[in-house]
């Protein structure tokens, strides 16, 4: 699943990913976005059934208590209680970094300081594709809400049918969103930060997605707050060739299971050692139910590259600046 490069050879490999650019598809996200500013809720309709196949006029555009009703009935209580737990831990590590607002009045009476206020509204961004990545949304929500913001709202895409997967709407409403929008790629983004007689308009807009959603966010920023410009999914792990190669496979494959423009590396000592690795990494995905994906995954953009020590071997680190960064040993 491993292709083995020389450092320099790979470090160019990953920094001309993270040049590239498409002037063909910035034109089109500039069309849906301005589309959705003109045309609101009509071009939400045709573009989700143009990208999604789903019709939008038969299901709506937010999704509604009895799809909600359905959707706890449809998972299971384990899942209940692992987002349980998931929500916790998540908020008491948010719960530490919220900004309190402070003053001082120094001695002339002049009163100084700085007021904190959330947002009135958020809007947050999570990608479905082949897989409903509620992680990414209890990620997100979550330290939201912990900041304050009264009201977060969430835009995933639809199935064929219209509709969001179960565990998605649970975990939407456990985290504490408001509502749930069946809206994906740039006219979701465009959506929440222009808003239409359906879709609020929102104060900022979180969350990852492909090229085009990341475009999106970069065009609308300014009338919008954004969190940033996510860049592919991508996980650098460096080996010092004494870490438990079925925990380091364990932890690549895990971001392997993101179909598209992602990249797996490793930088290990030696070439049996990432033998080792990507022996360990094909066992592991013939077990899983998307054996496919990460199969894939690993053989076009699965890379390895190994010095001649660990010095060398953190070359990649420092020119590459990684997505997920992992040091085992």
């Amino acid at each position: 699943m491993l292709k083995v490069w020389e450092p320099q050879a790979f470090l160019q490999f990953l920094n001309q990913r993270r040049t590239e650019f498409y002037p063909e598809i910035e034109a089109r996200v500039r069309s849906i976005l301005e589309r959705v500013r003109r045309e609101g809720d009509a071009a939400l309709y045709d573009l989700t059934r143009r990208f999604d196949g789903a019709d939008l006029e038969a299901t709506g555009l937010r999704v509604t208590e009895e799809e909600y009703r359905a959707a706890e009935a449809a998972v299971t209580d384990e899942f209940r209680e692992a987002l349980r737990v998931a929500v916790e831990n998540i908020t008491a590590f948010h719960r530490p970094q919220v900004a309190h607002s402070w003053f001082i009045t120094r001695p002339d009476g002049t009163i100084l300081g700085q007021r904190i206020t959330p947002v009135d509204r958020a809007g947050v961004y999570v990608p479905g594709g082949s897989a409903p990545l509620f992680s990414c949304l209890l990620m997100t929500v979550i330290p939201a809400v912990v900041a304050g913001v009264p009201e977060v709202i969430v835009c995933t895409p639809p199935d064929r049918s219209g509709r969001i997967d179960p565990h998605m709407l649970v975990a939407a409403r456990a985290a504490g969103v408001k509502d749930v929008y069946k809206l994906g790629g740039a006219q979701a983004i465009a959506a929440m930060a222009y808003g239409t007689a359906t879709v609020p308009r929102v104060d900022k807009i979180v969350g990852p997605g492909n090229y085009y959603v990341t475009l999106a966010k970069k065009l609308v920023f300014g009338p919008v707050g954004i969190d940033m410009l996510a860049g592919p999914t991508e996980v650098l792990a460096v080996d010092d060739g004494t870490a438990d190669a079925e925990w380091l496979a364990a932890d690549l494959l895990s971001q392997a299971e993101h179909p598209g423009g992602m990249v797996i590396l490793v930088t290990a000592a030696g070439a049996s050692r990432i033998a080792a690795i990507g022996a360990a990494m094909e066992r592991q995905a013939a077990a899983l139910p998307r054996a496919g994906t990460i199969r894939g995954a690993g053989a076009e953009r699965g890379a390895a590259g190994g010095g001649a020590n660990l010095e060398e071997d953190a070359e990649p680190v420092d020119g590459g600046g990684p997505e997920h960064l992992e040091g085992s040993g």
